[in-house]
């Protein structure tokens, strides 16, 4: 199997990423990884830091608030509407 240091590699890889797109807990990732022939465990996970393109990939895009030791699987963002009449 391959290990962790692998698995942060080919996440950078937008299909590979993907796959874990519809992962809802550490247990699922762990199995997606698994099925891909990656041994990896909850502590991997946790210390894993996703690039933005990673995020991208995986959840549609998050903003620049995620920090080291996260959930993977956690994203957050933002919806700001402006009005084109403000100020007239």
């Amino acid at each position: 199997m391959k290990n962790a240091k692998e698995f942060k590699e080919r996440m950078n890889e937008e299909e590979f990423a993907k796959l874990f797109s519809n992962a809802e807990t550490d247990e699922d990732i762990i199995r997606i990884a698994a099925e891909q022939g990656y041994e990896i465990t909850k502590e991997d996970i946790q210390n894993f830091e996703m690039t933005d393109e990673m995020l991208e990939s995986v959840a549609g895009g998050k903003g620049d608030d995620y920090s080291a030791g996260g959930d993977i699987t956690t994203t957050s963002s933002t919806t700001v509407q402006i009005s084109p009449n403000i100020g007239l």
